[in-house]
């Protein structure tokens, strides 16, 4: 064999080597992604997210309005969904060779407000002295820079729960007569993405992405948000119908605040209290659709407390927690 078939050779059976470790790192990367995004994630959640980005993809053009109403024509009477999406627009704040750092604010659903006649309700958070901690979703992902997206989106899935506590102090408008509604939170999401590492050997580099909750800037109502025209209408358990009323159910009357947790309390879940389909925006770049959960836990110390709902009523009542759970953070309300 003469000396340049000999190279060619070489050349070959290197490019080869290289291709084959290309995959075995491209096909670990791709595990690693699918098997983050499977962990903790209910099919119903996959199918959120797959049906939001279907429409991105698809028509990059379409409003937020015509895929909010695909998607909620797509996923049925889910109890959890919170209804309308809203936008994560990303501002960069910090940029360097191959990492840049930023923020996006979206209104993330939470639970159910209910209010009676003659009974006025508002959900309150607090950012002095005592700060409301509540978890959301957080989110991440990995992968080599030969596998992108052709549009350069991010890839992001599930990365479990974060505890985040609001800034500052807050309530939404008050809730009368039998009327339901959803609670939403201002939360402030930090954006991070860059180079992981690159393998010296191959050439491939790692590119990583991370949006996760660090702040809750401020609480509404889907209707202060225009997320609905008006409240939804609420028919209150009957107090006068024989075993209507949970055995844990107090009666109550005057004005006064409701907390959902006691001094001491630390639980946590990966159970979603709600799901909010938010379209996360680098502007001029992509747009990805991610489905946020609210999740059903509590912490209550020196420093961190629940929300609370505040009352001011004209009349007797009944309340309790909602499956006489306070965690779930929804106070039923019933005639007295």
């Amino acid at each position: 064999m003469s000396v340049p078939k000999a190279i060619r050779a070489l050349f070959i059976v290197l490019a080869v080597f290289a291709s084959v470790y290309a995959l075995i790192a491209a096909s670990n990367a791709s595990l690693w992604a699918n098997s983050l995004a499977g962990k903790g994630a209910t099919e119903w959640h996959r199918d959120l997210y797959s049906s939001l980005n279907s429409s991105l993809n698809g028509e990059p053009g379409t409003s937020l309005n015509t895929i909010t109403t695909r998607l909620a024509q797509g996923v049925g009477d889910s109890q959890n969904y919170s209804g309308k999406i809203f936008e994560c627009r990303i501002v960069i704040t910090e940029k360097e060779y191959d990492h840049e750092r930023g923020y996006c604010d979206a209104w993330i659903g939470g639970p159910y407000l209910y209010s009676l006649e003659g009974v006025s309700i508002q959900f309150c958070i607090y950012g002095q002295s005592f700060y409301t901690t509540l978890y959301f979703e957080e989110f991440a992902g990995l992968a080599p820079v030969l596998l992108l997206p052709e549009n350069g989106s991010a890839v992001l899935s599930h990365a479990g729960k974060r505890p985040v506590t609001a800034s500052e102090s807050g309530c939404t408008l008050p809730l009368t007569g039998n009327h339901k509604d959803r609670v939403y939170f201002h939360v402030r999401f930090a954006y991070e993405e860059g180079t992981a590492w690159c393998d010296s050997f191959s050439g491939i580099c790692y590119q990583y992405w991370r949006l996760y909750p660090v702040e809750i800037a401020g609480v509404a109502t889907a209707t202060q948000l225009g997320a609905r025209q008006h409240p939804e209408n609420y028919t209150p358990p009957s107090s006068t119908a024989l075993g209507k009323l949970p055995p844990y159910a107090m009666y109550s009357g005057g004005s006064g605040e409701y907390s959902f947790c006691i001094p001491g309390q630390h639980f946590e879940s990966d159970i979603p209290l709600a799901i909010t389909p938010i379209i996360v925006t680098y502007p001029d770049k992509w747009s990805i659709g991610l489905a946020v959960h609210f999740y059903k836990a509590v912490i209550c110390d020196i420093i961190h407390t629940s929300p609370r709902v505040r009352r001011i009523s004209t009349r007797s009542f009944y309340w309790w927690f909602k499956d006489g759970d306070m965690t779930n953070y929804e106070m039923i309300l019933s005639p007295g």
